[in-house]
């Protein structure tokens, strides 16, 4: 299910629409959608979404691979990347507020 996540959002970012794009536009006004740094601060934070969703792919692959590792190693992993994520993304769309 996480590579079909990955591939979305490497497909969105290719496709020139990264995927956060829609929920952004719903706490930012519309005359920001055009703005470079808002376009821009999309594909950062896509792209973190992105990292995210490989490490979750690594981790469920290597569960399978590897059956003798704990499998709590492998969800504090995907927990680890998913909270990553959030923080990431919260943390980006603050910094670029404040540089607007």
């Amino acid at each position: 299910m996480d590579i079909g996540l990955l591939g979305v959002v490497v497909a969105s970012m290719l496709a020139g629409l990264p995927f956060t794009l829609q929920y952004a536009k719903e706490q930012v006004p519309p005359q920001y959608w055009t703005h470079e740094r808002f376009i821009r601060t999309n594909y950062v934070i896509t792209a973190g979404w992105a990292v995210a969703f490989l490490v979750m792919v690594i981790a469920e692959a290597a569960m399978l691979v590897f059956p003798a590792v704990p499998k709590s190693v492998g969800t504090i992993a995907i927990a680890a990347a998913l909270l990553g994520a959030v923080w990431f993304t919260k943390n980006r769309s603050q910094a670029a507020r404040a540089a607007a």
